[in-house]
């Protein structure tokens, strides 16, 4: 898990939007995942997928992004669902 600063929001949203994170992690294994959300459980963290989803409206995101790169099945609960990196 590598947490980087200021990085740019625009290759992660399909609007193009440019914004910077304040600081940002990509994971890719559901162990990376668990590690950050328990690295960081007072943290507001914010979770961003393929990013078609979704609008960015403030140049400055002042909030640990976790980025999800996940290739595998997640299960929360007894709800699963299956996500494959874009």
């Amino acid at each position: 898990m590598q947490i980087q600063h200021n990085v740019s929001l625009q290759p992660h949203n399909t609007f193009g939007i440019a914004a910077i994170a304040k600081d940002f992690v990509a994971v890719t294994h559901t162990d990376e995942l668990i590690k950050v959300v328990q690295s960081f459980p007072r943290e507001d963290l914010f979770f961003l997928s393929g990013g078609s989803n979704i609008l960015i409206t403030q140049p400055i995101i002042d909030k640990i992004i976790v980025k999800l790169d996940l290739k595998c099945r997640i299960c929360l609960g007894k709800k699963c669902c299956r996500r494959s990196a874009a």
